[in-house]
């Protein structure tokens, strides 16, 4: 009876929507529920397309950090910011926006987020922690991702020694996502922290 019940109302969904009972449904959840419950009714199930390319671009991008190892060093790098930032008293309410972090479920989306969070707050964050003392953890980045893609052709390595005596490169390499963050690292952040104690003396 509660079966029949169930159809009933189903049918009623279905008009509601003009739909004529029977027209092939497009879920996003295939759960063992969801699949018994088409199976009685005995209709097609087709998987939501968004849910498809969801799967698709999450698997591109475990490996893209597989294969590209800044992806990697960027995901790690604003971790480890964003849990010094919130241990850190006084740092996270002069953020224009706070630092987002990579989410486990969905890694692909949520790299664009963590970017434009870091991007937009990026000029404020340096200059907090250059005034704490604390810029070589911005440097991680600057240092370690100082490469173009491999299809160019172009690398530019810098050292850990060669940052602190030059300016990072002011041309933005091309298919690099990381240039316009690292142009705003201070070119020379212990001369700006030597520059401090030399004035409070």
């Amino acid at each position: 009876m509660k079966f029949i019940f169930f159809i009933y109302l189903v049918k009623i969904i279905f008009n509601s929507f003009n739909l004529s009972y029977g027209d092939t449904p497009i879920t996003t959840d295939s759960g063992s529920n969801i699949v018994t419950t088409f199976k009685i009714t005995d209709e097609t199930r087709l998987s939501c397309m968004a849910h498809r390319c969801n799967t698709v671009l999450e698997t591109a991008w475990d490996e893209t950090k597989k294969t590209h190892k800044d992806s990697e060093i960027f995901c790690s790098c604003v971790k480890d910011w964003r849990k010094f930032i919130n241990q850190t008293s006084g740092i996270q309410d002069e953020l224009p926006k706070s630092i987002e972090c990579n989410s486990g479920t969905r890694l692909w989306r949520s790299y664009f987020k963590v970017h434009d969070s870091l991007n937009a707050s990026f000029t404020a964050l340096t200059q907090i922690l250059t005034a704490r003392n604390k810029q070589h953890r911005l440097h991680v980045l600057a240092g370690n991702l100082l490469t173009t893609s491999a299809d160019d052709r172009q690398i530019l390595i810098t050292s850990t020694d060669s940052i602190s005596s030059s300016s990072p490169p002011q041309k933005k390499p091309k298919n690099d996502p990381f240039a316009d963050i690292r142009q705003q690292v201070p070119a020379n952040p212990s001369l700006s922290c030597r520059q401090k104690q030399h004035l409070n003396r």
